[in-house]
């Protein structure tokens, strides 16, 4: 790098930007963006943040506060903490993952927001169908967040819309994602009280109360109370592109629906209650149309358990989560391009049979029953185990030591890998009910090839070799690649 760059050097990985002028600079540390690359050669949008030199209790908090948040799934994830040599001598530093522009500045300023791989922009218009998606996955993402830490008795009293921070990763409402910052006020007792006349949002506390002519009593708001108040204020403010101060009870009320987090009692007392994953995530997630984290979408089952211990997200996936188990896992990203891989597949299929002369009965996936169908998915969900079962691993693309990467499999390699295939088949056929017939008959679910594969005639042994020697050109379709 050159003199005018800044670098950070340790076993986890290296930190680099091209200009060393801070994004941020205060008494107790200095933050730059720029870009981690990981033992591994993975690179991520990142901030450093270098401590001053009577910051040291600090820095011991906030990295195992963030270390604490990345168990649960919340904050940005901390990629690397440093005691390291920088450009000032000995320094202590860490790096975190850029998580975006702030909420604050996307709702009140236009901010742009920035895209993974795209270019930024700003929130959709208030009053528009699109920015009200926006609003709902944004809120999705900071509720799921406050769920997992007040699972864990850890509540945030901070909750502003400037503490949230939001990043694209696709080109839908859907794809923003949101990740709560700022943990300096998070409390583990959840009976401790805030003097709340230092609040910013004092209108949730005083200004709405007294407009219904009544006086919440200081001493008896809760963590739970400001978090659950917090979080109306921010769905009122990226809902509207109002301040809170705008709203009243009827707004915040109209905004959470038929049960409410957070209400003002005409007695004077503030009504919480904590989040309720059957009442409060699964609705936003259907909504949102996020797919679980289950077998079905990842029905290899050691991906599955691996996505289940990385993915905090209420048991949902969306557009991070998926980039960030492409980054751990790079197998995982043939998943998100499953309806493309399959018909890949599909076609590949139409080809093999009409040169064997066989006549075509379906001439697209989508003309298929969906029995039929659903099984040209399954064959290449199953794409995993069966490169596993050789001893061989998916891998980025680009990250693929050629000197390892398999191009091809070996003539007994796809004679096993076929007869995997077969049996796996034949598994999925006699789970579905059907049944071994001289004659095939759909209608029935009837099969003359539910037989060993010992059995079956050559034209379909050829059949199931020529899926699985397909598989690295489908892999290579979604830059992946098979490696030794």
């Amino acid at each position: 790098m050159g003199a005018t760059s800044i670098k950070f050097m340790g076993e986890a990985g290296s930190f680099y930007q091209a200009d060393i002028a801070p994004v941020v600079s205060s008494e107790r540390k200095v933050l730059h963006r720029g870009t981690f690359v990981d033992a591994a050669g993975a690179r991520t949008d990142a901030v450093l943040a270098v401590f001053r030199d009577t910051a040291a209790a600090s820095y011991a908090t906030e990295v195992a506060c963030l270390a604490r948040n990345g168990v649960i799934g919340v904050g940005p994830r901390l990629l690397c903490p440093y005691v390291s040599h920088g450009p000032r001598g000995q320094q202590l530093a860490l790096v975190e993952e850029y998580a975006g522009v702030s909420l604050e500045r996307a709702i009140f300023d236009g901010a742009p927001i920035d895209a993974e791989g795209g270019p930024a922009a700003p929130l959709a218009p208030p009053d528009t169908d699109t920015r009200a998606r926006e609003a709902r996955k944004i809120c999705f993402d900071v509720l799921v967040q406050l769920a997992n830490m007040h699972a864990n008795h850890v509540f945030h009293r901070d909750l502003r819309a400037a503490n949230v921070c939001v990043k694209r990763y696709g080109p839908a409402p859907e794809d923003l994602h949101a990740t709560i910052i700022d943990f300096e006020l998070s409390a583990i007792a959840a009976q401790s009280c805030i003097r709340y006349r230092n609040e910013p949002y004092t209108s949730l506390f005083l200004g709405i109360p007294a407009s219904m002519g009544v006086r919440i009593d200081p001493a008896g708001i809760t963590p739970l109370m400001i978090d659950m108040a917090y979080f109306a204020a921010l769905q009122f403010e990226v809902t509207t592109g109002q301040h809170i101060d705008a709203a009243d009870p009827n707004d915040l009320a109209r905004l959470q629906g038929a049960w409410p987090l957070v209400a003002y009692v005409s007695d004077g007392s503030l009504f919480a209650r904590h989040i309720d994953h059957e009442l409060d995530i699964e609705p936003r997630a259907r909504e949102l149309c996020l797919p679980r984290v289950d077998a079905q979408a990842f029905p290899d089952p050691e991906l599955l358990a691996f996505a289940r211990d990385t993915i905090h997200h209420g048991g949902y996936l969306d557009a991070y989560d998926r980039a960030l188990l492409a980054r751990r896992r790079p197998e995982t990203k043939m998943y998100g391009a499953m309806d493309g891989l399959t018909q890949q597949a599909y076609r590949r299929y139409i080809d093999q049979t009409r040169a064997t002369g066989a006549a075509v009965a379906f001439a697209t996936l989508e003309a298929q029953p969906d029995v039929l169908a659903d099984s040209t998915a399954a064959q290449v969900r199953d794409i995993p185990a069966k490169v596993h079962a050789i001893g061989c691993s998916i891998v980025a693309a680009d990250r693929a030591d050629p000197a390892r990467r398999i191009e091809r499999f070996a003539p007994e390699e796809v004679e096993y890998l076929a007869y995997l295939e077969h049996r796996r088949w034949c598994r999925e056929r006699r789970d579905a009910g059907w049944t071994y017939g001289p004659v095939k008959d759909v209608e029935r679910r009837i099969s003359n090839a539910l037989v060993p594969y010992s059995e079956l005639d050559e034209a379909s042994r050829e059949y199931n070799r020529a899926h699985v020697r397909d598989i690295p050109r489908l892999l290579a379709q979604v830059d992946l690649a098979i490696v030794r």
